[in-house]
């Protein structure tokens, strides 16, 4: 966000999008909810069993993001100033992420939640965190705080190409191209 000062000087920011983080479980599985103490504590290794917990689903097993870059931002979003676990499993293709879930019972997975959907396929779901969802209007009303807004920060009114690429950002392919990584507004 940026700070009265930051406008004071003269940057102007437009919103643009949400990354929005959220974990997921397979659908058959008893967990529906986390509170946000058990999520960091799931993401970072400190519990290693779902039976700490009371579910018969065995060992823990944390699957994040591959890409490094992609994994710290998740990291930052849902367990600031900590990393996953180290025994974490990396993996960056969606479809082996849906696969790892169904086939792995304690499996649980940091995914981003596009303008799509997190595109998962069947067997999976998203779990709520306190009992919220992890949606964007839920993140909008701060309800849900595993996200970051975005926006396009120029100095003074947008122009030239800022202003094209606004004009992209809301068009309908903009929209299509953006919402296979973000929630959009």
């Amino acid at each position: 966000q940026l700070t009265p000062q930051d406008q004071h000087a003269g940057l102007r920011g437009v919103p643009f999008g949400t990354e929005l983080w959220a974990v997921a479980m397979a659908s058959d599985s008893p967990v529906h909810s986390l509170s946000r103490d058990l999520l960091r504590q799931v993401l970072t290794g400190e519990l290693v069993d779902w039976r700490q917990l009371g579910f018969e689903l065995g060992p823990i097993a944390v699957v994040a993001p591959a890409h490094q870059p992609t994994a710290a931002r998740a990291a930052r979003a849902l367990v600031p100033g900590d990393r996953f676990a180290s025994s974490s499993l990396r993996v960056g293709d969606l479809e082996l992420v849906a696969r790892q879930l169904r086939r792995e019972p304690g499996a649980i997975a940091v995914v981003r939640v596009p303008a799509q959907g997190p595109g998962l396929g069947t067997g999976v779901r998203l779990l709520a965190i306190d009992r919220v969802p992890p949606t964007p209007a839920a993140f909008a009303s701060g309800a849900y705080p595993y996200g970051v807004a975005l926006q396009l920060v120029t100095t003074g009114p947008a122009a030239g190409a800022a202003q094209r690429w606004i004009g992209f950002a809301s068009s309908p392919e903009g929209r299509e191209l953006l919402g296979h990584a973000l929630a959009l507004p």
